[in-house]
């Protein structure tokens, strides 16, 4: 995750009057050796795993004496106007261009830092000169930069990065050439997993998941044993990209009883994601992992393949209803509302599903309530509505906006459009009278059109909005 530097939103006039006051305060204070070392400011990059860098963890030049003249501020000049130009998104030669061939490796690394965030391919040539930059950070910034850039301008000077052993910035180069999204870097990236350095591999790893590429499948299958569990999960991770179940998922299933829970989720995940029934089992004895994290990618693994000659399912699916952890209970929930987990259930274990999802109407979890709701009007129908009804009372809306969007499964007209009705013209909150007014629509319930066109009234811009939207759906 990315994090950002606060920028200051000034302008000219506000940077003078700041230097102003500044000037006042110093005049009253006696000059003092050194200042206090400025607050690293937070990289918004992956090097932040890397030791701080000048160019985040600068720290000022002597203040200089007060006089009743002149007062300068000339150490923190540079860094103030690059963030100025930076929050303004002003790229020229003559602005940031400038900056970037600053004297002080600190300036030209902040500089380079606000190039790469405005993303603007024509600054690329640029920053090409600060790859060989004479500063480490200078360099790290200016390849991280043309990742965010990700313009092919850029290709062949991160090619040459990547293609070192050794190389300080390799693991930084490798994730910029996947951000490029050329597969050309392909067989770049796959030969990164052989470094002796297990960023650069995950590095490698990462670019392969970005890069989607069918020929580097025996490469990443290669690796799911590497040492190092960061650099397992992220092979399984760029697996899931690549569609070839004959080949995927019993290597993935093998990596289900890996020490380390990311590789186990990750490998759940993977087998999902390759849709094939072949993977079913694996993902049903995964449901016993003493890891949630595993079980809900488990389940939602089992919902992507959605196999309806699946025997066993329900029976498994429902033993994770009664989970400990809140997560598994919605997914679970989730998951029973699709129509697979039904197909093969004989009639005792319908009547066992429908009884476990009507106790979990009460469950503490407002989330499982909704889920559980939607699951059983949609299978059950109108049957259970009586069942399901007291929910449009519950205190937290989503509980209630679940129930809302359910009533699509139902028939036209009867109770669920009265309730949409009057939802729709009661002190009822935004939310619901938005979905009210959607959900109308696509059951086209008699006399829905002056409904909602009388709804157009409306005081909330959202509810007219989804008036209209109706409406055109009728």
């Amino acid at each position: 995750m990315e994090s950002t530097i606060v920028c200051p939103r000034s302008h000219a006039r506000r940077a003078s009057v700041f230097a102003l006051v500044l000037a006042g305060c110093l005049a009253a204070v006696p000059p003092r050796a050194t200042a206090a070392p400025t607050t690293p400011a937070t990289p918004t990059t992956p090097a932040a795993r890397e030791p701080a860098s000048p160019a985040t963890s600068a720290t000022r030049a002597p203040a200089a004496p007060a006089s009743p003249g002149r007062i300068s501020v000339t150490e923190t000049a540079p860094l103030r106007a690059i963030a100025i130009l930076e929050d303004e998104r002003k790229w020229s030669a003559s602005g940031l261009g400038a900056f970037l061939k600053h004297p002080d490796a600190v300036v030209r690394a902040r500089a380079v830092r606000a190039v790469g965030r405005l993303q603007d391919s024509t600054t690329v040539m640029a920053l090409l000169p600060l790859v060989v930059d004479s500063s480490l950070a200078v360099r790290r910034e200016a390849v991280f930069a043309l990742g965010q850039i990700s313009h092919r301008s850029g290709r062949p000077a991160l090619l040459a990065l990547a293609s070192k052993p050794g190389e300080p910035l390799r693991e930084l180069a490798v994730e910029a050439l996947g951000k490029l999204g050329d597969p050309g870097a392909t067989q770049v990236a796959t030969r990164a997993l052989d470094d002796p350095a297990a960023e650069v591999r995950s590095a490698a790893a990462v670019a392969l998941w970005r890069l989607a590429d069918s020929t580097a499948v025996d490469p990443l299958l290669a690796h799911l044993n590497d040492a190092d569990a960061q650099v397992r999960w992220r092979v399984l991770w760029a697996l899931e990209k690549i569609v070839a179940p004959g080949k995927i998922v019993l290597r993935s299933a093998l990596q289900m009883s890996d020490p380390d829970v990311l590789v186990r989720a990750h490998a759940a995940r993977t087998i999902g994601r390759q849709k094939s029934v072949r993977g079913m089992v694996y993902l049903l004895n995964a449901l016993d992992d003493p890891n949630e994290a595993v079980v809900v990618n488990a389940l939602r693994g089992i919902q992507m393949i959605a196999d309806s000659t699946c025997s066993g399912c329900a029976g498994t699916l429902l033993k994770s209803l009664s989970h400990a952890h809140p997560y598994v209970r919605v997914t679970a929930a989730t998951a029973l509302a699709e129509r697979f987990a039904w197909v093969r259930a004989d009639s005792a274990t319908q009547l066992r599903l429908a009884d476990s999802l009507r106790s979990r109407l009460h469950d503490p979890d407002a989330a499982t309530r909704g889920a559980a709701a939607r699951a059983l009007l949609t299978r059950r129908g109108i049957a259970e509505l009586a069942a399901v009804r007291p929910l449009l009372a519950d205190s937290v809306v989503y509980v209630r906006i679940a129930v809302l969007e359910a009533f699509r499964a139902l028939p036209a007209g009867g109770d669920p459009a009265a309730i949409l009705a009057e939802r729709l013209t009661t002190n009822a909150t935004v939310f619901e009278r938005a979905t009210s007014a959607e959900v109308m629509g696509d059951r086209r319930d008699p006399g829905a059109a002056a409904r909602l066109i009388a709804a157009l009234a409306d005081t909330s811009v959202l509810v007219v909005a989804s008036c209209a939207s109706a409406l055109g759906v009728l």
